[in-house]
């Protein structure tokens, strides 16, 4: 695996990739982790990973990410 941290906005650039399929994943403290096919982001079909080409520049990837919370003590 690749790792790669974002800057200030949340942009991230993965250089050098050979020819192949692949997923992105980000986690983040505090935060559900988000683990999507790049595909499915883009608006195909889910669980479809993104193929990538030789020399070939995917843009557009948005990973969406959620606030963890936890529920404890009594619910009545």
């Amino acid at each position: 695996p690749q790792a790669v941290v974002s800057d200030e906005q949340g942009r991230f650039q993965i250089d050098g990739l050979a020819a192949g399929n692949y997923l992105v994943t980000s986690q983040k403290p505090a935060w559900v982790a988000a683990n999507r096919s790049m595909r499915s982001l883009a608006g195909q079909p889910g669980g479809v990973p993104a193929v990538v080409n030789d020399g070939e520049a995917v843009t557009g990837v948005t990973l969406r990410m959620h606030k963890g919370g936890v529920l404890a003590g009594t619910v009545r």
